[in-house]
């Protein structure tokens, strides 16, 4: 775990440009505008669900922070 979160922060700081926005299925969404805005729309809180949604930001799928 502890290799995964630096991966992740060396991720961040190594990062050109704007960081990526959060997938929108992955938004909190309490307002009635966030939920027409479609913010969680579709999200699953089960871990190993086969919902076919990413849970990394545009341009970051696949990214594994768990290898080396």
């Amino acid at each position: 775990m502890d290799r995964a979160l630096g991966n992740a922060k060396m991720c961040i700081a190594n990062h050109e440009g704007p960081l990526p926005d959060v997938p929108l299925h992955l938004r909190n969404a309490p307002t009635k505008l966030m939920r027409e805005l479609n913010y969680g729309k579709g999200y699953n809180g089960r871990h190993k669900s086969e919902s076919g949604l990413s849970y990394m930001p545009e341009g970051m799928e696949g990214t594994d922070f768990f290898k080396n």
